[in-house]
């Protein structure tokens, strides 16, 4: 098991996988920065566990869908739903409700989606298909009506 990040119950969770004699079986990445070592993370990964109590856009769920991992997500905000409906997962599950969250997890491993369901999924979250939105939406906002879209210099 890997768990990236550095939060503030970092030291706690090692003190626990040493009280459960299970330290040499998780690794800790620590906070990765680094997209691409991130993307490699999580395409390694066979779920991404994602039990917040409140998340916002939930992009750490989609960029590990779009990676091909699972997710195992508490109902932390009402956007996890169709996304993860739309991958084939496991629905969120009570926030707080560990075990609950602990029979999704052995649900998600014992019925894994496919990598193709998790891509599309998530398709509409890619940068281009995001931007095209965007800008469809400021056209509408300014009540012009729409031409074409620029190309962005973001993307090659």
């Amino acid at each position: 098991m890997t768990i990236a990040g550095q939060g503030p119950l970092l030291a706690d969770l090692q003190h626990r996988c040493a009280t459960l004699d299970i330290a040499d079986r998780v690794r800790f990445a620590g906070f990765v920065s680094d997209p691409q070592q991130l993307a490699s993370l999580m395409g390694q990964a066979d779920l991404l566990l994602q039990p917040s109590r409140w998340e916002g856009l939930c992009a750490t769920l989609i960029e590990a869908l779009a990676c091909g991992a699972g997710v195992v997500a508490t109902d932390s905000t009402p956007n996890i739903h169709p996304v993860l409906a739309a991958a084939g997962q496991h629905p969120p599950v009570p926030t707080g409700d560990a075990a609950a969250f602990a029979r999704a997890i052995e649900c998600a491993l014992r019925h894994p989606a496919d990598p193709a369901t998790l891509a599309a999924a998530v398709r509409d979250h890619r940068v281009d298909r995001a931007l095209d939105g965007y800008w469809r939406a400021f056209a509408a906002l300014a009540d012009r009506p729409e031409t074409h879209a620029l190309p962005s210099p973001a993307l090659p």
